[in-house]
């Protein structure tokens, strides 16, 4: 299994997947930060989540307004 997968999430709940379904997979988190960063800049309305299923935790969100 891949470390990071990249996920089109919900942008009012970064941990709701609108898929279950990875659209990339790999072991290079630069690689998976680059593709959500430039799905958001295709999509900026759509929401992205970098994944790491053996930690269970969130690497990074595009897509999600910052808390103030």
């Amino acid at each position: 299994m891949a470390e990071y997968q990249v996920f089109e999430c919900s942008p009012k709940d970064q941990f709701e997947f609108v898929t279950g379904i990875a659209i990339l997979e790999t072991n290079d988190l630069s690689e998976a930060h680059g593709y959500a960063y430039s799905l958001w800049q295709q999509f900026p309305t759509d929401a992205f989540m970098i994944y790491q299923p053996r930690l269970r935790g969130s690497r990074g969100g595009y897509g999600i307004p910052e808390e103030e």
